[in-house]
C-alpha cells in the first residue's frame, strides 16, 4: 500500500503529558515546550518572561520606530484589536477647548491641550461653535495645533477665545494596540496604526485609560477583552484594588424633540468604570414628588444637574390599590441596565418613605431630568445622569412590603421626541426650577392656568353655547362649542390631545379635533350630535386627555336644563362626530 499523509491540524486539545503516547489524542501534544495553542489550527510561540523596564517599544510605521516610556508586567498588558471608529487615543476631556492662537487664524490653535496623539483627530470635525463653521481635521500635532478649512460660519477663522467642539470620528475602523503602564501611573496606553499611517512620524500614542493606581499587591496585571468595538480591562492581581475600565464610543443625540433637535450630544470616546452603576451609585439625586396639585416646586426641582425628579399623579378607574415602592434603573448603551434605586421622598408633597398609596386608580408618571441654569447643554458635556453610555430609563413597582420589582415603564433619552420630551422652565408654572427637561405625557398646570368650559371668558361661567342657542331645553340636539385653554403650561411640538365631556343624555362625548398641548392660545373645540339630559340643573365634567387618554385637567360646569315637552330619544347615541346618517339629525325641543 503507498505512502499516505497524515496531516495534523489541530492543536487545541492541548497538553497531555500523563497518558501513554498511544492514548494521546490526534488534537493533543505530550510534549511542549514555550507553544501556544489557544487558536485553531494555529501553534505560536509564546512570549519570554524576561523583565521589563522603560524601553523603546520597536513598533514601526512608516519606517519610523515610536517610543514610550513604560512599564509592563512580564506576560500581561499588551492587546491588539480593532475598532470601528478611530480616535480611541484621544482623552475625552480634549474634545472640547478654546483656540488660544492670534484672531483671524486658519488654523486651530489650542496651548492647553498637549496629549492629543499625532494624527489622531484626521477624519473627526472641528465645529468652531462661537462663529458657527466647521471642518474636517486633516492633520493634527500633539503640541495643539488642528489643520483644516473652515466653512458654514460667520468669518469661517479663529479667533482668539473660539470655543470649539471635536465630534464625528471617522466610521473608517483603526488598528490598535493596548499597552499598560503597569505600575502606580494608573494608564493604559492606546496605539493607533492609522494614526501612524498619515504621516509615517511622530508619536501615535494616546492615555485614554486612567485611574487604575493601587499597586498594593505588586504591579498590575491587565488582561483584555474587545467586544462590540469596547475595549475592556481588568487588574488580574487581584491584591490591588483596580476597578475594571472600559473604553469605547458613545454616540447619542440625546432629549430629541419631535423635530429632531437634540438637546445634548454625546460624540466620542469614553473611558470609565466598566462597572453597570446604579443612580445612587453615580451620586444622582432621585426625587419622587407627587404632582396632583401641578409641576414640581422648588423643593424637588432644583439648579442641580445630578437629580432625576419621579412625578406622579393619579386618574380615576384604575386597579392599583395599595402602598407601592417606585424603583429607578439607568439603561446602557447595548442595552444593559444597571441596578434598581428608589427615589427619595419629598416631604413638602407627602411622600413617605419612597411609596405612594393608591386606591382603585389609574398611576400616571413623568420624568424630570434638571440640567441646571443652562439654557441648552453643551454638545459633549459630561451625561446629566452621570454616566455618558446611559440612554434610557426603566420605571419599575413594587407592592409593600413585597422583594419583586414589575416593570412599569420604559424612558428612551435618545428618541425622546416620540415620547413627549418638550422644555420648560420657570415661565411654564409658579415656583419650578429653571433648567428642566420633561419627559413622559403628563400633567401640566394647575386649575389657575389650564382649563376646559363652555364657550364663555370667565373661568367658571356656567354658560354653554350650542348651535341653535337661546334656552338650553331638554333633550335637544345641537352642537356643542367649548373653550380650552392650556394656559403657559404647555407640553412641547407635535403634542396633541383630546376633549372629553360628561354630563350629556349620552356621555362621555368627544371633542371633534384634537387639542394643541403646545399652544398658549384658547382653542375653540366643538362636540356636534350632543343631546341635552332632562330639566333640572345638570353637571357637566370636562376633562383635558393626554395622547394616551391620562386625565390632564378636569373641572365642572353647572347648566339649568328646562321642561321641553319633549320625550327622550331611542338609546345609543354615543353623541359627538355625528354626520348625515346621524339617526339623531333631528333637533328635540
Amino acid at each position: 500500500m503507498p505512502k499516505q499523509i497524515w496531516k495534523i491540524d489541530q492543536f487545541h486539545g492541548g497538553l497531555n503529558s500523563n497518558a501513554d503516547p498511544r492514548d494521546v489524542d490526534d488534537n493533543q501534544l505530550s510534549s511542549a515546550v514555550s507553544c501556544m495553542v489557544d487558536e485553531i489550527g494555529v501553534i505560536r510561540t509564546m512570549g519570554g518572561t524576561g523583565e521589563y523596564g522603560n524601553q523603546e517599544n520597536g513598533f514601526i510605521t512608516g519606517g519610523v520606530s515610536t517610543t514610550i516610556a513604560s512599564t509592563i508586567n512580564p506576560g500581561y498588558g499588551l492587546f491588539a484589536f480593532r475598532a470601528d471608529r478611530t480616535g480611541a487615543g484621544v482623552l475625552q476631556t480634549n474634545v472640547t477647548g478654546t483656540h488660544t492662537g492670534s484672531s483671524g487664524a486658519s488654523e486651530m490653535s489650542d496651548s492647553s491641550s498637549t496629549t492629543w496623539p499625532v494624527d489622531g483627530l484626521v477624519g473627526a470635525t472641528v465645529t468652531n461653535t462661537t462663529d458657527g463653521s466647521s471642518m474636517t481635521i486633516t492633520s493634527n500635532t500633539a503640541s495643539g495645533n488642528v489643520e483644516g478649512t473652515l466653512s458654514g460660519g460667520t468669518d469661517d477663522d479663529w479667533d482668539n477665545g473660539d470655543a470649539y467642539i471635536i465630534t464625528a470620528f471617522p466610521e473608517t475602523g483603526d488598528y490598535l494596540l493596548a499597552y499598560s503602564d503597569a505600575d502606580n501611573t494608573g494608564k493604559v496606553h492606546i496605539y493607533s496604526y492609522d494614526a501612524g499611517s498619515y504621516n509615517g512620524s511622530g508619536v501615535m500614542w494616546g492615555s485614554p485609560i486612567t485611574g487604575l493606581t493601587n499597586v498594593a499587591g505588586g504591579n498590575r496585571k491587565d488582561v483584555f477583552y474587545a467586544a462590540d468595538g469596547t475595549l475592556r480591562v481588568c487588574d488580574s492581581n487581584f491584591e490591588n484594588s483596580n476597578s475594571n475600565k472600559s473604553l469605547g464610543y458613545v454616540h447619542s443625540k440625546l432629549y430629541q424633540t419631535t423635530a429632531g433637535a437634540h438637546e445634548h450630544l454625546i460624540d466620542k470616546w469614553v473611558a470609565t468604570d466598566q462597572e453597570l452603576k446604579s443612580f445612587d451609585q453615580l451620586s444622582i439625586d432621585l426625587v419622587l414628588d407627587d404632582c396632583s396639585a401641578g409641576n414640581p416646586d422648588t423643593n424637588s426641582i432644583t439648579n442641580d444637574t445630578s437629580r432625576l425628579v419621579i412625578g406622579w399623579w393619579t386618574s380615576d378607574g384604575g386597579d392599583w390599590k395599595g402602598k407601592y415602592y417606585i424603583g429607578v434603573a439607568p439603561v446602557f448603551v447595548g442595552g444593559q441596565e444597571g441596578p434598581i434605586s428608589i427615589p427619595d421622598k419629598d416631604a413638602g408633597d407627602n411622600d413617605i418613605d419612597g411609596t405612594i398609596t393608591i386606591n382603585s386608580e389609574v398611576l400616571n408618571i413623568q420624568v424630570f431630568v434638571c440640567q441646571g441654569n443652562a439654557a441648552t447643554v453643551a454638545d459633549q458635556a459630561t451625561h446629566l445622569l452621570g454616566d455618558d453610555r446611559i440612554i434610557g430609563l426603566k420605571l419599575y413597582t413594587k407592592a409593600f412590603p413585597s422583594e419583586t420589582w414589575y416593570l412599569l415603564k420604559e424612558i428612551d433619552l435618545v428618541e425622546g421626541g416620540k415620547f413627549g420630551w418638550a422644555d420648560y422652565s420657570t415661565d411654564n408654572a409658579t415656583g419650578n426650577g429653571s433648567g428642566v427637561m420633561a419627559g413622559t405625557p403628563g400633567k401640566r398646570g394647575t386649575d389657575n392656568d389650564i382649563y376646559a368650559r363652555f364657550n364663555n371668558d370667565s373661568a367658571g361661567s356656567s354658560e354653554l353655547t350650542m348651535e341653535d342657542g337661546g334656552v338650553y331645553h331638554e333633550y335637544e340636539k345641537a352642537t356643542a362649542h367649548i373653550e380650552v385653554d392650556i394656559g403657559t403650561a404647555t407640553f412641547g411640538a407635535g403634542r396633541e390631545g383630546q376633549l372629553r365631556v360628561s354630563g350629556f343624555h349620552v356621555s362621555p362625548v368627544y371633542g371633534d379635533t384634537a387639542i394643541n398641548l403646545n399652544s398658549a392660545a384658547e382653542q375653540d373645540i366643538n362636540i356636534s350630535g350632543v343631546v341635552l339630559p332632562t330639566e333640572g340643573v345638570a353637571t357637566f365634567y370636562f376633562e383635558i386627555l393626554d395622547e394616551n387618554f391620562n386625565v390632564l385637567h378636569k373641572q365642572d360646569g353647572i347648566l339649568t336644563i328646562v321642561d321641553s315637552g319633549a320625550g327622550a330619544p331611542p338609546s345609543g347615541d354615543p353623541g359627538g362626530g355625528g354626520d348625515e346618517d346621524d339617526p339623531y339629525a333631528e333637533t328635540y325641543f
